[in-house]
């Protein structure tokens, strides 16, 4: 399909972003690839040089045929994943020509499926932030009818989700409500659907109610979506909330109207201040933006020094600890897998040999003998096949349903549903690795966001030591492993270990998309713990904005600016982050948890 034209980029810049070392996954996938060689050869071979043995002919050619496309698929992705990953950590600093080239250089390779649509949405959130209305909106007509793809399916349903939550969003921006409407309603209709796309697509939801004067709907929408808007928007997006929130309360001489002393408003060089920007998206709310004043000029802040030798092994050492305690039940998922196999080529060779008629022995009976035992080889054969392949198609059925629990799970932690923990525990304790690593990340973020800390780390490291094997490692080193590794660093800077936070960051995958969003809230806590806070308000106002933040770490950014310079964020302002922390009980517990001064 042909791609949404774009506008041109600026010079590339002396430092080249793209990926300096190949893919994670790339020698499992050449291992994939030779095994699927192997399987073709082998019934070849049975093809040329033996007779009664079709089932496993049969077999090992599909064998061959499904090692071989996941190994060639993955070769062939491997190199843009990490090119559409990088540009995604570029959009979170506000480098957006330099994403956009990153992009360019994927799409020469990208031809279909999850991998075309991110690049695609990637697109459409690039034009967005640039306020650039009529070019989001192709690039997210481009990605919600991008060509999908068999293998990687459900990872295509989910990011065509988000693809067309960015469409509501982008149509509600321009106005177009019955385009807008049919977009919320596909999102809240799919079970694919991640946080991030529910909150975009209430979001869009409230500039529409907005735009139609219903200021009584607009209230009671607020109400209602008000924990997935705070728990699923990106800093840009909840300043349009707070927006609305500011003009159902304002009145001409109330706090809300009151801005910070006229100075300079913050801005990327590559796109609109953030008030312009609100703006173009949601007009009626830009004049209730409390926009964030550029930093004042200072000494640079300085830089983290590097991790000690000790925190490293102590990484290593917590390494090891996780490995060790995730092999009793690696082993028992092993036995499992194995019994069920034994137990279905069992069946499938019954099935075989009763439904077969078998030579007898008579006269010739060495002859007959060998017909007996090559009969015998081919049923049991091709029973071992079909029953790898029947069990193969099982695990994958039964990982789909598992993500569809663990996602609605996710969904359900911040907005306190209450089967959503023990969903959660249920798929961690599982003996599907990368599910249960993920179900750990989401316990941890749910203890975090509770206050406790220990057990946020408990649950990081469990995570970790379910990626240990290299298959499972390999396969989660594009987002799950790096954001459980992250998410240990910010616990561990949390805790005061910060050196050895410093070590966890410096591990990260350089190609990790939210690397950027890493570094700094661990960089930020450090700060914090150190008592630093006129560096920490610094750092927050020169690069919250654009990081994909979630509702506490902004919280955490902004609390810092206001205790460290009251005088230059305003009364709005001062005034917004009290009432968050008096309003929001679990905002209140988790930022005693991690700056209890």
């Amino acid at each position: 399909m042909s791609l949404p034209p774009r506008p041109p980029t600026a010079p590339a810049p002396a430092e080249d972003a793209r990926p300096r070392t190949p893919h994670a996954a790339r020698r499992l996938f050449v291992f994939y690839l030779a095994c699927g060689v192997f399987f073709i050869l082998a019934a070849a071979l049975l093809f040329v040089s033996a007779e009664g043995l079709m089932l496993a002919r049969v077999g090992f050619a599909l064998f061959g045929l499904l090692f071989g496309a996941i190994g060639l698929g993955g070769l062939r992705s491997a190199g843009p994943v990490q090119l559409i990953n990088t540009a995604l950590n570029l959009l979170g600093q506000g480098r957006l020509a330099e994403a956009e080239r990153l992009l360019d250089e994927a799409a020469k390779s990208v031809r279909r499926g999850p991998n075309l649509r991110a690049l695609l949405t990637q697109r459409a959130i690039i034009a967005v932030r640039r306020g650039d209305l009529d070019a989001a909106a192709r690039a997210a007509d481009a990605a919600v009818n991008a060509p999908g793809s068999l293998l990687g399916s459900s990872v295509d349903r989910v990011q065509w989700t988000n693809a067309r939550s960015i469409r509501a969003f982008v149509r509600a921006s321009k106005g177009d409500r019955d385009g807008a409407r049919e977009d919320i309603a596909a999102v809240r209709a799919s079970g694919d659907a991640l946080p991030h796309a529910l909150a975009r697509a209430a979001l869009a939801e409230l500039i529409l109610t907005e735009k139609g004067g219903d200021r009584a709907a607009l209230r009671a929408l607020l109400l209602e979506q008000g924990t997935i808007l705070r728990e699923g928007t990106d800093p840009r997006e909840r300043a349009i909330v707070r927006a609305f929130q500011r003009m159902l309360k304002a009145q001409a001489t109330t706090v809300y109207r009151q801005s910070a002393p006229r100075e300079p408003e913050a801005r990327a060089a590559e796109e609109p201040a953030l008030t312009e920007w609100i703006a173009k998206i949601a007009p009626a709310a830009a004049p209730f933006v409390n926009a964030p004043r550029s930093a004042p000029k200072g000494e640079a802040l300085p830089v983290p020094a590097p991790a000690s030798a000790e925190a490293k092994r102590a990484v290593e050492a917590a390494r090891a600890q996780a490995a060790a305690s995730a092999r009793p039940k690696r082993a028992r998922g092993i036995l499992q897998r194995l019994a069920v196999v034994l137990a279905l080529s069992a069946l499938f060779f019954a099935i075989f040999y009763f439904q077969s008629s078998a030579p007898t022995l008579g006269e010739d009976a060495h002859e007959e003998a060998a017909d007996v035992v090559l009969a015998l080889t081919g049923q049991l054969s091709g029973a071992v096949v079909i029953a790898g392949l029947a069990f193969f198609a099982l695990t994958i059925r039964r990982a789909q349903v598992q993500a569809k629990r663990l996602r609605k799970a996710a969904i359900g932690v911040p907005t306190g549903a209450p089967e959503a923990i023990p969903e959660l525990e249920r798929i961690s304790a599982g003996n599907l690795d990368m599910l249960a690593a993920e179900a750990h990340l989401h316990l941890a973020f749910a203890s975090e966001r509770g206050g406790d800390l220990q057990a946020a780390l408990t649950h990081a490291d469990q995570g970790i030591g379910r990626l240990t094997r290299y298959a499972s490692k390999a396969l989660s080193s594009d987002i799950l492993l790096p954001e459980l590794v992250a998410e240990r660093a910010f616990l561990l800077a949390a805790l005061g270990r910060g050196d050895e936070a410093m070590a966890e960051i410096e591990s990260l995958n350089p190609a990790y998309p939210f690397l950027a969003r890493a570094r700094f809230r661990v960089r930020l806590m450090r700060l914090v713990q150190a008592g630093d806070l006129d560096a920490a308000a610094r750092l927050a106002a020169e690069g919250a904005l654009d990081l994909p933040l979630n509702a506490r770490d902004e919280l955490l950014a902004d609390a810092v600016r206001v205790a460290a310079t009251p005088e230059r964020v305003g009364a709005a302002e001062v005034a917004r982050v009290k009432e968050d922390l008096q309003r929001v009980p679990a905002l209140r517990r988790w930022m005693e948890a991690i700056a209890p001064g």
